[in-house]
């Protein structure tokens, strides 16, 4: 029973930390939307980076940022999905659009988290 708490207490742990990434990722992403839907996808990148999950390493070199990327897309390039559209604040629903996108609407799993007893 303990280690099944511990590893739940992680996976709550791990959600948490995904959730706040890809919220800083997405706020990120609609603030650099002016710069174009290029720069505003390559900024939900970089934030997520800049956030990781699991793990507490701040990236303050522009040289090791660009590899830590590439390391994150190759890693997780399947597991992110990041939108571009408009976001109805009276029903709750974002749409997709590529017509002067104002939202930007992230996903992202961390499908194999590891665990420290299971």
């Amino acid at each position: 029973m303990l280690a099944f708490t511990i590893d739940l207490g992680y996976i709550y742990t791990l959600d948490s930390q995904l959730q706040r990434s890809v919220d800083a990722a997405a706020l990120a992403g609609a603030g650099s939307l002016v710069d174009g839907e290029e720069e505003a996808g390559d900024t939900v990148v970089e934030y997520l980076v800049r956030n990781p999950v699991g793990r507490n390493v701040v990236i303050t070199d522009n040289e090791k940022l660009t590899d830590e990327i590439e390391h994150f897309l190759e890693a997780h390039g399947d597991d992110l999905e990041v939108k571009l559209g408009h976001w109805d604040p009276d029903t709750g629903i974002f749409s997709e659009s590529s017509d002067l996108p104002s939202t930007v609407s992230v996903k992202m799993t961390y499908p194999n988290n590891p665990l420290f007893f299971a």
